[in-house]
C-alpha cells in the first residue's frame, strides 16, 4: 500500500495497492492505483480587483485641481476681510 500526498496542499496525488489472494489452483495477484494528472490547485491566480485602479496623472491633476481652488478660496476670503477694515 503506498500514498503520495502533497506536502503543501495535502491533497493525495497518488495511491497503489497490490494483493495476492490463495487460490486454487493458482494465486491471483490483484493491484489498483490512481493518480492525478492534471490539475490547477498548484497554480496560484491574484485576486482580481473589485475597485479599478485610476491612472496617476488623474490623481495628480484632482490633487492640483483640489490646491488651486483651495489657495483661491483663501486668497479672496483674505482680501475680503482687509477690505472690511
Amino acid at each position: 500500500l503506498n500514498y503520495v500526498y502533497d506536502k503543501l496542499s495535502g491533497m493525495l496525488l497518488e495511491a497503489s495497492s497490490s494483493t495476492t489472494t490463495e487460490a486454487e489452483p493458482s494465486p491471483i495477484t490483484s493491484t489498483y492505483s490512481y493518480n492525478i494528472i492534471e490539475t490547477n490547485i498548484f497554480v496560484s491566480t491574484g485576486p482580481t480587483p473589485t475597485v479599478p485602479e485610476f491612472p496617476s496623472k488623474i490623481i495628480v491633476f484632482t490633487l492640483a485641481t483640489i490646491l488651486i481652488i483651495a489657495s483661491s478660496t483663501i486668497i479672496l476670503l483674505r482680501k475680503g476681510t482687509k477690505n472690511k477694515l
